[in-house]
């Protein structure tokens, strides 16, 4: 690096001997060290100007100069140079990084991809910007557990505000009074922590319920492990009424004790599902939520409670409140940064996993519900980057599935709710579903649902070479359950409005939408083995788990579609066995069971079979056409079609209010016409599917607005 010549400060006086005339010293430091007032070490370019990437403007101009920002704009408009590899001028240093150096920063994790669309063999990836490790923000974490998160570009004053230890938004105020802390929960003042705490149950029942908690319902995910859980019981039993010095966590570890004894209760196989004590305690968290200020102090705790009581209000058929539930959740946990990986603050292993199985916990069941809503989730996937907590390698690997399938889940929401939807995409979504299901680990295959995936499975032979035994642990057994009905749903939910369209052409395996015709009938079907599987394994507990038999619901009413809308077609035998299946299990559930829901989806799916049955009959008499379209039917057809919702009427479906419900009919055999049918084996015909694993390659624009009537409650 050239120095820069030296020259005397002093002129030499002339020969006549007059007075020196005074010049100005020229300087030896570049311009913009001067202009930053710093130490230039007078090097061209001088380490200041390396240093901080402006070494073109060394040494006569500065980064203020027009000059100077005229030739960098002109250099990023050309695109003749690249980005300086140090800092961008004006950013602070991350003190951490800088430290560290690029090799310890954060890495994606290889648990899971986060990127959705991979390119084809043989084709051309799309170009791609280098990647860059981004600013993740400021995270504001208190000794007893409470945390903020500050985005990167947040507003000066609320970086200010908070990274100086204020983690309430403002200060009390003495003299004016505030709303309600408990929104939306209660109006009234908090409880005190004596109070609260003086309705826990024994020790020794509380730790009964904690365990009816872990073996009936953890199996398909907690935010907690269970010995952070126990660890919180046992301190809360050595408190004995007294209030600790920090009240609001006190309050909120309560509070997440109490929602764990209400789900406990409500799967507490030696009383009925509706007992007293489950609402008693959920009422009590609502209470310790609203006493520990949950949406000023939040924590870890708060968004665990704030889960399980979502999960708690959807078992109790509180599905709305389970909803703004969630949505609660979520927010709390994006105010908390969980959706930012831990790891870019070096938090510690406990804290970083603590903080990872909450999120995903959280983010994977709000997806999930809001698939069967038909609703946005509450978090885009390109907004997060959080990794996979490290127990989820562990185990049986069902919690690693489910999130697999939950961000499947987020990408076919993204595009099904699109107001013109792309079919070829959601095929493509469909196709990813299928290679993570064929991902499944072993123990996890469920054998009765997988005979009826004839598309994979041609013969028995291969779903029995495929599949392990029945088994009779009850872990294993839902979590086998659980991924055939979150797939099954996912597929039912994206295809649903293709095969409206294809039942109502002359041959739906000739439509352009054949593909997801037959798909949605192998799922439907799959979705009804799969309750009857679960069922006959464990028929009292398989009860209190509403989903599996609102997701088979769902499935029997899309196959009575084809009843009503194509009773000429050569599927209506096998749809009928499906149907008399699933209203077999409907009335053999004990009377004193008291899941609503499902009592309720039991007259719908007697009609529905009734109008069915009532199609084919006139069908084979002569007296309609092989398929009626919406188009051209009758006002009694058109009629039908709601039923069975074609239309947004039917929304309420599994709601109505009926004066009267039918008398229960022998469940194989309905017959108003003398047609009888055979209860279902597991011979679904294949040969007259034709399904296979690639299907047609077709690209058809569908627009989805055809279809917005289509509707009916996955609830």
């Amino acid at each position: 690096m050239p120095s820069r010549p030296k020259s005397s400060s002093l002129p030499a006086a002339d020969s006549a001997g007059r007075k020196p005339i005074k010049r100005p010293r020229p300087s030896l430091n570049c311009a913009e060290c001067r202009r930053l007032k710093i130490k230039c070490d007078r090097q061209v370019p001088c380490a200041n100007c390396v240093k901080r990437a402006c070494a073109h403007v060394c040494p006569d101009q500065t980064l203020g100069s027009v000059k100077s920002m005229r030739h960098r704009f002109l250099q990023l408009e050309q695109g003749r140079t690249s980005p300086p590899a140090g800092p961008v001028l004006g950013s602070d240093l991350n003190p951490l990084d800088e430290a560290a150096g690029p090799s310890s920063r954060p890495q994606p994790s290889p648990n899971i991809n986060f990127s959705t669309v991979a390119a084809e063999p043989g084709e051309a990836s799309t170009p791609q910007a280098p990647e860059q490790t981004p600013e993740v923000g400021t995270l504001v974490m208190n000794s007893d557990g409470r945390s903020k998160f500050i985005g990167q570009s947040a507003s000066f004053q609320w970086l200010r505000d908070e990274t100086n230890g204020h983690l309430e938004t403002r200060p009390p105020s003495p003299t004016r009074p505030h709303p309600s802390e408990g929104f939306p929960f209660h109006n009234h003042p908090p409880v005190d922590f004596p109070s609260l705490w003086s309705h826990l149950p024994p020790k020794d029942e509380a730790m009964y319920l904690v365990g009816c908690f872990h073996r009936h319902i953890a199996w398909n995910g907690s935010p907690i492990l269970e010995d952070d859980l126990l660890t919180i019981l046992r301190w809360l039993y050595t408190l004995s009424g007294i209030a600790p010095a920090k009240p609001s966590m006190a309050f909120q570890r309560l509070g997440l004790v109490y929602i764990v004894l209400a789900l406990g209760s409500m799967l507490n196989m030696e009383v009925t599902g509706d007992d007293l004590a489950c609402k008693e305690f959920y009422e009590l968290s609502q209470e310790c939520l609203v006493s520990g200020k949950f949406l000023i102090h939040n924590s870890l705790t708060t968004v665990q409670t704030l889960s399980l009581m979502a999960k708690f209000t959807a078992y109790a058929d509180m599905r709305d409140v389970a909803w703004q539930i969630r949505g609660m959740a979520t927010r709390i946990m994006l105010a908390m940064g969980l959706h930012r990986d831990g790891e870019s603050w070096n938090l510690s292993s406990k804290d970083l996993n603590d903080r990872r199985r909450t999120f995903w916990e959280t983010y994977s069941t709000d997806v999930l519900i809001s698939g069967n809503w038909g609703r946005p989730s509450g978090l885009h996937p390109d907004l997060f980057d959080t990794q996979l907590p490290e127990d989820y390698n562990h185990g049986t690997g069902f919690e690693k599935q489910r999130c697999r399938l939950a961000m499947l889940a987020q990408e076919a929401l993204q595009e099904s709710l699109k107001i013109r939807s792309n079919y070829d995409k959601l095929r493509e979504i469909w196709r990813k579903t299928l290679e993570v299901e064929s991902a499944t680990p072993f123990e996890l295959r469920n054998r009765t649902a997988l005979m009826f995936m004839v598309s994979k499975y041609p013969t028995l032979a291969e779903v029995e070479a495929n599949t392990p035994p029945a088994s009779t642990n009850l872990r294993l057994v839902f979590q086998s359950h659980d991924l055939i009905d979150v797939a099954s749903t996912l597929v039912l939910s994206m295809f649903r409005p293709y095969f409206v369209h294809a039942v109502q052409e002359p041959d739906p395996s000739k439509s352009v939408y054949a593909e997801a015709y037959f798909t949605v009938i192998e799922r439907s079907s799959m979705l009804i083995a799969n309750l009857r599987s679960l069922h006959s394994t464990f028929p009292l507990i398989s009860t209190r788990h509403w989903f599996f038999w609102t997701h088979a619901f769902a499935g029997a009413v899309t196959l009575a579609t084809i009843c009503i809308a194509n009773p000429g077609s050569p599927l209506v035998d096998q749809v009928m066995n499906d149907l008399n299946s699933i209203i077999s299990l409907y009335t053999s559930i004990r009377p004193d069971v008291s899941q609503m829901p499902i009592k309720r989806n039991l007259q719908w799916l007697l009609e529905l079979r009734a109008k069915g049955l009532e199609r084919i009959e006139a069908f084979r008499a002569g007296q309609v056409p092989e398929n009626t379209s919406p188009a051209s039917a009758s006002e009694e057809m058109a009629e039908h079609l709601l039923l069975v919702g074609w239309r947004k009427k039917l929304v309420e479906l599994g709601h109505r209010d009926a004066d009267t419900v039918p008398d229960p009919v022998d469940p194989n055999v309905m017959s108003s016409t003398g047609l009888t049918f055979e209860t279902p084996g597991y011979d679904f015909m294949p040969q007259l599917l034709g399904l296979t694993s690639e299907g047609p390659q077709f690209i058809t624009p569908f627009d989805s607005t055809d279809m917005l009537d289509f509707e009916f409650n996955l609830q």
